[in-house]
């Protein structure tokens, strides 16, 4: 009788994870169509969250994440008219597999830039 309850409480919590994971999915994917990004939703397990254009997206929602401390340490460096950006790098990696952080605000402008677009 335990067990059953327990396995019932766990698969209550998948399912609010999977219900939490879509919705920051879907507005995430409507927030970049609202700047200008065209961009899906998929919701698919497997497969990429968000497809947009040439970016495969994994959206992620946490309470806390280590990156943001890396890249406030950035911004608080950082002169007028510069973006920010976080690299973590994983000792014994290549160096072109290290993770690159950045704001979304600042991941906008860049791809407005880059393809041309006024941001």
């Amino acid at each position: 009788m335990r067990r059953a309850r327990v396995m019932a409480d766990k698969a209550k919590v998948a399912r609010q994870n999977r219900r939490r994971g879509r919705a920051n999915e879907n507005n995430l994917a409507d927030y970049l169509v609202q700047k200008g990004i065209p961009a899906r939703a998929l919701g698919v397990l497997g497969k990429e969250d968000i497809m947009s254009g040439p970016y495969s997206i994994e959206a992620k929602s946490f309470q806390k994440f280590a990156g943001e401390k890396i890249l406030s340490q950035s911004e608080s460096h950082k002169l007028a008219g510069q973006i920010a950006i976080g690299v973590v790098h994983l000792n014994g990696a290549r160096r072109d597999k290290d993770i690159v952080l950045l704001r979304l605000e600042d991941f906008i402008k860049l791809h407005h830039f880059a393809s041309g677009q006024p941001f």
